[in-house]
């Protein structure tokens, strides 16, 4: 879901079902690349597509994101993740 909060011109939200695969392959025991790529399709045939690719080491990854819908410009940048 994507939602925008405070907007002069009126709050709004969409809402999508979201296609996806991710990889991920291990080069050691606490080290793996990552892949994704997935799409969204919102209603009002707004579109949106994404990829990263990245690295994880043990529970810290840092990746690298695109997101592109049909309109406007790309949305693209670096991200640091934590997970256990």
């Amino acid at each position: 879901m994507a939602r925008i909060k405070g907007d002069p011109a009126g709050d709004s939200s969409l809402v999508a079902p979201t296609l996806g695969a991710r990889v991920v392959h291990p080069l050691s025991p606490r080290l793996a690349l990552l892949g994704d790529a997935e799409g969204m399709f919102f209603s009002h045939d707004v579109r949106a597509f994404a990829g990263r690719v990245g690295v994880r080491l043990e529970h810290v990854e840092v990746a690298f994101r695109v997101l592109d819908f049909n309109v406007g410009p790309a949305l693209f940048g670096p991200e640091l993740g934590v997970g256990f």
